[in-house]
């Protein structure tokens, strides 16, 4: 695809382990608080996030590992850490190859270019972390900051400039 793709799938892993640390923490209760239009509880959403990326990422060839959400239980922070290194950097690879190369579905039902499904990744991700911030707001914890502008200032890809303040 192009070094920008990749720098997507980055700054979506860059979220993900933000917003990983900010709920390190959490008690279970805290976890598995839910609210009206999210997807579930923070545990829940997490195991959803990090399970689809595992399988965005294998759906896409690459050899990452599974791990479903639903039926293997809550691995721990670490574990989830480990996740979505693996996912992000499947797709980081994934994402250097050609963005109209087709992949099969597990359905078997569509065969999908490359490019939607490293977007649906990096969309994903963000519908769902926000969710997840959601959560803590509405229990009057701070949210976890993870813009794609602090990406930009902890990766050095935002640079400031330097003012005179001399007059």
């Amino acid at each position: 695809m192009s070094e920008l793709a990749t720098l997507f799938v980055r700054q979506n892993e860059y979220a993900n382990m933000a917003l990983l640390d900010a709920c390190r923490n959490l008690t279970d209760a805290q976890l598995d608080a839910t609210t009206d239009g999210v997807f579930g509880s923070i545990r829940d959403t997490w195991g959803h996030i990090v399970s689809s990326e595992l399988y965005y990422a294998s759906l896409l060839g690459q050899t990452v590992g599974s791990w479903d959400d639903e039926t293997e239980g809550w691995p721990g922070w670490d574990e989830m850490a480990d996740m979505i290194r693996r996912a992000a950097d499947g797709l980081a690879i994934a994402a250097t190859q050609p963005p109209e190369r087709l992949v099969r579905s597990s359905s078997g039902n569509w065969d999908i270019e490359a490019a939607v499904v490293i977007i649906q990744a990096v969309h994903h991700g963000a519908d769902h972390r926000s969710q997840i911030n959601t959560l803590l707001s509405n229990q009057g914890l701070e949210p976890a900051e993870f813009s794609s502008w602090a990406w930009g200032e902890d990766t050095g890809k935002m640079h400031p400039l330097e003012t005179d303040t001399e007059s």
